[in-house]
């Protein structure tokens, strides 16, 4: 059953042009409440015009707002755009990696793992992407949590560099901030049969790893650096 007219259902259309956004002010007979209820929810309630709710959706997201100018890697956001000269940030979701994407290491199954980065509790916390698994994982507070949207690390030369006890390179490359300022690196483990990326967080002197369901720290680890 469909909205006739504004005299049978008490609709008024925002713009008469716009047959399909309207909003439903009208409250159904009992008779029809079930049905016309359901139906105004679906279609009625729908407010906002085709070119609104498109603007909407092209304007960056939190997260790429909050991902902005936080290393020396140029970010692309969530737009796609390709990537200056050196290495740059890519959106990607669910397990997917553009094309150019920079291995960090590999999963017990033998799985390819990638470097990404999120925004998780107010930190932007550098993650590991499982494509096998559809999603990324990041460390946080004693816990390995799983997040759909993350940028990818592409282009660039990679290079892993031993440190230990929350030191880093000069040239390391700061692929995340704690809510409190507190840059954030790329590091990698061998653990358990696989060669696992985390973040490392100097003041901890350790670098965390996202495995297992746990935030695991090793206080000797490998980090990046990117060589343009």
């Amino acid at each position: 059953m469909g909205c006739k007219n504004a005299r049978e259902t008490g609709i008024q259309a925002r713009q008469p042009q716009q047959l399909a956004y309207v909003t439903c002010k009208h409250i159904p007979s009992r008779r029809h409440k079930r049905k016309q209820v359901k139906h105004s929810k679906n279609i009625c309630s729908l407010s906002t015009s085709y070119k609104e709710t498109h603007a909407r959706r092209r304007q960056p997201s939190v997260i790429n707002k909050k991902l902005q100018n936080i290393s020396g890697a140029p970010n692309q956001g969530y737009d796609g755009l390709d990537c200056s000269p050196g290495a740059c940030w890519v959106g990607g979701s669910y397990g997917s990696v553009p094309e150019g994407a920079i291995l960090a290491g590999h999963d017990k199954d033998g799985g390819s793992l990638y470097i990404g980065r999120a925004y998780y509790e107010s930190d932007i916390l550098p993650a590991k992407i499982v494509p096998n698994h559809g999603a990324a994982y990041v460390p946080y507070d004693g816990q390995e949590h799983h997040v759909s949207h993350y940028e990818v690390l592409c282009n660039g030369t990679a290079m892993w560099q031993t440190a230990r006890e929350g030191h880093v390179p000069e040239e390391a490359l700061a692929a995340g901030m704690t809510k409190d300022g507190e840059k954030l690196y790329v590091g990698r483990v061998f653990h358990d049969g696989t060669l696992t990326p985390g973040k490392v967080q100097r003041s901890h002197g350790v670098c965390y790893i996202p495995y297992g369901g746990e935030e695991i720290p090793f206080k000797e680890y490998e980090v990046l650096v990117i060589k343009h």
